[in-house]
């Protein structure tokens, strides 16, 4: 059996409670510890809900390092599949007939080398964001953003 899970990091998860013990002692109700402890049920609670698990800062991130890759590489081979596309008609229309394999991974190369890439920093926020759903970017936690693209698969024998 498995199942689908999202996860945010132990201080995401940390940053989430002081928040809400924050907003609930601006009500006044109860002392800060009984406001602690209900911010950390209630979020434990949300996060149960939405089956979003809390992991520590470090294996967090070895997912945010792994799935920023994936991301890097699905881009990666677009880019490379549409500069082929677009070098192999430059040629045809210079050449007038089919560019041999030599001359279409040379043009190839010209063609991928004279473009702008995204900075891999942006490859990290987004795996962050698909990776916790928006609740793991280390600040403002109010848009949840549960339509990401990477979704977890986690197995019994797993997360024993």
């Amino acid at each position: 059996m498995s199942e689908k899970v999202r996860v945010i990091s132990q201080t995401a998860f940390e940053h989430r409670v002081r928040e809400a013990a924050y907003f609930r002692s601006i009500e006044q109700i109860g002392d800060a510890l009984f406001n602690w402890e209900w911010a950390e049920r209630d979020q434990r609670e949300f996060l149960s809900f939405y089956n979003i698990w809390v992991i520590s800062d470090e294996s967090f991130d070895v997912f945010v390092r792994f799935i920023a890759h994936v991301i890097w590489m699905r881009e990666f081979v677009s880019r490379r599949e549409e500069d082929t596309r677009l070098a192999e008609s430059e040629l045809r229309l210079r050449l007038g007939h089919k560019p041999s394999a030599q001359e279409l991974r040379g043009k190839t190369r010209d063609v991928y080398n004279g473009r702008q890439f995204t900075d891999q920093k942006s490859d990290w926020r987004r795996a962050r964001l698909e990776i916790s759903g928006g609740l793991d970017i280390r600040g403002p936690w109010d848009d949840l953003y549960l339509e990401s693209m990477v979704i977890l698969r986690v197995t019994e024998r797993v997360a024993a």
